[in-house]
């Protein structure tokens, strides 16, 4: 996950780097009504398990929209089921570096690297994916001071949902093969 600065916004170079890519002319061609039409599409295709259609959506997405987070997580999602990890590492990666605030995108980095039986990294990538839930979840006002029993059963935040699987996937990880 990418660090943020003095003000926890995304960095300088992160920020031209977005807006070079929202500049570059393919991000013209679609309007967001086609977009969604696609994205929809595309939803609809995971929905119905034709993840090979759906990723030729979630592709086209992403030329035309490259720093759109949704984009940028069905496409990595996409290849993730198709067995691309590698592919799907650059999508998440991309995403999680444009949007460090959305853990989701950490998590999902992690599943990759399980996959692909990097069990050091993925043990590392949980790690600091935990303590960034935990703060932020110790940030929020609604969610400090529970448990992990008590946040299960409330209704949840995105970070505080992402904590709780990557504490699950840790503790399947050091009890499993990758313990090592």
């Amino acid at each position: 996950m990418l660090q943020t600065n003095k003000s926890g916004d995304t960095p300088d170079f992160m920020q031209k780097f977005a807006h070079d890519l929202e500049a570059l002319p393919s991000s013209s061609r679609l309007t967001s009504v086609e977009s969604d039409v696609i994205y929809s599409l595309a939803v609809d295709a995971v929905n119905k398990n034709d993840v090979e259609k759906a990723a030729r959506f979630f592709s086209l997405l992403t030329i035309y929209n490259p720093t759109n987070s949704l984009y940028l997580y069905g496409f990595g999602f996409c290849l993730r089921q198709l067995g691309k990890y590698d592919e799907a590492l650059q999508q998440f990666s991309l995403a999680a570096s444009l949007y460090p605030e959305e853990a989701a995108h950490t998590l999902s980095i992690a599943e990759c690297l399980l996959m692909k039986r990097e069990y050091a990294e993925a043990h590392q990538t949980l790690d600091m994916l935990i303590r960034f839930c935990k703060l932020k979840v110790a940030d929020s006002p609604e969610l400090a001071g529970k448990n992990n029993q008590q946040l299960d059963g409330c209704l949840l935040g995105d970070t505080a949902k992402v904590l709780l699987k990557a504490e699950a996937l840790k503790n399947i990880l050091l009890s499993g093969a990758g313990a090592a």
